[in-house]
């Protein structure tokens, strides 16, 4: 079994780990969007623009409840943004740090000297843009959707004869036959979610990236990686299992392009970028003092562990393929007790094997997880 191989599988216990602090972030971003919704709801009812009957007066209160709305829905999320940003320092200071150590252990070697320490972190959460553009620029527009909606659905409810509140309310709120799933909040939830998703990959590649790029003489290349896709698109699915070199971004035999940059590559993207170590006979012309110390420590390699280290990326792996090469308690634990009867028994797919979202865990929890 190629390293490339071992690190592949590393990679994907850590990201589920992720995934459930990403689960953690959705399930606070939610609960603040519900806190929203009760005080946009007071703002609807202080304000009542079916309270006054000509149709200038009723605009006016309108445009007055938009702008209390978009104040209301910029803080909330402002908020949102502040938090996961904060923790955003400490998950790329941990994931870098880890994919050092995890490269190291499963090599039997120190070959990767460099991570990204606190104030790169720093730095790299400081300059973070999603999909091109600001974190704080996607929140603003979740913000502005809202407002947009809630103030939508009150214009129709004023179109309405007779106008009243208790319509328009339910209109923006939805309804409990529905479970409140066509309100102003269900529809923006989704948006929540893949802001998330899509923020937390950003840094997970990122800070690894971070890591490729300081270890240039060990490292040959980089190896797009997606098992934990259960709905890869097109791009990834053309993508998956491509590698490039490090320094040129050209691409390896089979990979057809140059280097698209690091994924995330479209909003839910769960493509990560796995390193291919160089192999041991050009890591034995690496010059200076760190080429001595690295021949020291490859001749006190075992033979057998010296010949994973042969260049080459990964295999094809599924995480149903992952996850079968693991332990009953290991995959009760991953899957949790219903989740993993309902597998052993063939009765969920894929998306519901990966999905961690009943599963969330706080940042304190998965930094003792990675020890």
């Amino acid at each position: 079994m190629a390293l490339s191989d071992d690190i592949a599988d590393r990679f994907v216990e850590r990201d589920l780990l992720v995934m459930r602090l990403e689960s953690e972030h959705q399930r606070r971003a939610l609960a603040a969007a519900r806190e929203l919704e009760r005080d946009y709801l007071l703002a609807l009812r202080r304000i009542d623009p079916t309270d006054v009957d000509r149709a200038s007066a009723q605009r006016a209160r309108v445009e007055r409840l938009e702008a209390e709305v978009w104040k209301l829905s910029r803080a909330a999320f402002r908020k949102v943004d502040n938090e996961n940003r904060a923790e955003y320092v400490v998950l790329a200071g941990l994931l870098a740090r880890d994919t050092v150590d995890s490269v190291n252990d499963l090599s039997g070697t120190r070959l990767l000297t460099a991570a990204l320490g606190a104030e790169g972190a720093r730095r790299l959460i400081e300059g973070l843009t999603v999909q091109g553009h600001p974190i704080r620029s996607w929140w603003n527009g979740v913000a502005r959707k809202v407002t947009d909606d809630v103030v939508a659905e009150v214009r129709k409810g004023l179109d309405e004869v007779p106008a009243n509140l208790t319509k328009i309310t339910r209109r923006v709120r939805g309804t409990e036959d529905r479970n409140y799933r066509n309100g102003v909040r269900e529809g923006i939830g989704r948006d929540i979610s893949t802001i998330i998703r899509t923020t937390t990959q950003t840094v997970s590649n990122d800070a690894r990236m971070a890591v490729y790029e300081q270890n240039q003489d060990v490292i040959r290349g980089v190896q797009a990686s997606n098992p934990l896709d259960s709905r890869t698109s097109d791009i990834c699915r053309a993508r998956a299992g491509m590698a490039w070199d490090i320094r040129t971004g050209e691409p390896f035999p089979g990979t057809s392009g140059s280097f698209p940059g690091p994924p995330p590559w479209h909003f839910g993207c769960r493509t990560v970028l796995i390193p291919i170590l160089r192999p041991a006979t050009e890591l034995r012309r690496i010059r200076g003092g760190r080429g001595r110390t690295i021949r020291r420590r490859l001749e006190r390699l075992e033979r057998d562990r010296r010949a994973t280290l042969d260049g080459r990326p990964a295999g094809d792996m599924t995480f149903g393929d992952w996850l079968r090469k693991r332990s009953e308690a290991q995959q009760r634990e991953i899957l949790g007790p219903g989740k993993y009867d309902l597998w052993k028994a063939g009765q969920i797919d894929m998306r519901q094997l990966i999905d961690q979202q009943g599963n969330p865990m706080t940042l304190a929890e998965l930094r003792a997880r990675f020890g």
